[in-house]
């Protein structure tokens, strides 16, 4: 979860951080400081410390340089300097960054510091590994995720049934499944025959956990809200420029998406429900830069799935 290192009432921050001046921010509450260095950041990808860097007591800090486009988008990053153990996770986060800036680069600074007690074992995100390995893969069990989840965790983690798993090995499932969606948790499950396995959920983040697990939350992070109700919280609507090959071929109708808008209002992703491939990409570049009013839970923004339609008429230009 982001939280922003100054003090503020979450009602404030919830109607004010798109607007306000950037700071630094802690994405990961166990040890991962971001410092953007002067640049407002609308949309930031988690970021956790690299759990193959705990065992080794691994910390420093990873300078980025970032590239830019038009609408603030990371599009390119590469490392200036860092332990070689930190840099793929920044990398990974930064990519999918949007900042708010006219400017055509950034820089951003990542510090990474252990907390005091920063065992493996005493850490809820990090999985108990088994005391014996190597030892024999059974499967990965994802039965508890969603299906729109259950696929890319299984693509992700690339351990086979018989395969010979050291620790090294489990650490990077886990990390693979995590990056397919920071919401997962996995738990490694040893049988009578000593063969492990992985069992794959959901955290909390999500408003359901995996009991086994020991996770409580007192507030849902993500609500669904129908079509209609998150309409009416909508304040800046970019509206979508008319594709010219599809209107010299008279095509026109609704495209909907499936979207995930952050505690702060802002557009973090869409997936293609229905609508003509032809506009498909002109609506998609719209409502990515939509701005709602943040949702409130208990006083706490949350982050909002919902469906949004982009309506194409000819007669009307859009």
């Amino acid at each position: 979860m982001t939280r922003w290192k100054f003090v503020i009432s979450a009602s404030v921050l919830a109607t004010c951080a798109y607007l306000a001046s950037a700071q630094s921010f802690v994405v990961d509450p166990s040890g991962v400081e971001v410092d953007t260095r002067g640049f407002q950041v609308v949309r930031c990808a988690p970021m956790a410390y690299p759990l193959k860097a705990i065992p080794d007591k691994i910390e420093g800090t990873v300078v980025a340089n970032l590239t830019l486009n038009d609408k603030g988008h990371v599009t390119d990053a590469w490392i200036v300097s860092g332990p070689m153990e930190l840099r793929s996770q920044v990398l990974a986060s930064v990519l999918d960054w949007r900042f708010v800036t006219n400017a055509t680069g950034a820089q951003v600074e990542i510090r990474f510091e252990l907390p005091v007690d920063s065992s493996p074992s005493d850490r809820e995100d990090v999985v108990k590994l088994p005391p014996r390995l190597p030892a024999i893969f059974s499967r990965t069990d994802a039965v508890l995720l969603p299906e729109i989840l259950r696929e890319r965790v299984l693509k992700a983690i690339t351990l086979r049934e018989g395969q010979m798993v050291t620790a090294a090995d489990l650490i990077g499932a886990v990390e693979a499944a995590r990056a397919a969606d920071e919401h997962v948790r996995c738990k490694i499950v040893t049988n009578e025959e000593g063969a492990v396995s992985i069992q794959a959920g959901l955290s909390v983040a999500l408003g359901c956990c995996l009991p086994a697990f020991g996770e409580v939350s007192p507030a849902p992070k993500r609500i669904h809200v129908s079509e209609n109700a998150e309409k009416k919280n909508l304040i800046r609507k970019t509206p979508p420029p008319y594709p010219e090959l599809a209107r010299d071929a008279g095509i026109r109708g609704p495209v909907k998406f499936r979207a995930v808008i952050g505690k702060y209002g802002c557009v973090q992703n869409v997936n293609l429900i229905s609508g003509h491939p032809f506009l498909v990409r002109e609506a998609q570049d719209a409502v990515m830069d939509w701005l709602y009013r943040p949702t409130l839970v208990n006083g706490e923004p949350v982050e909002v799935v919902t469906t949004i339609e982009v309506d194409f008429r000819v007669d009307s230009g859009q």
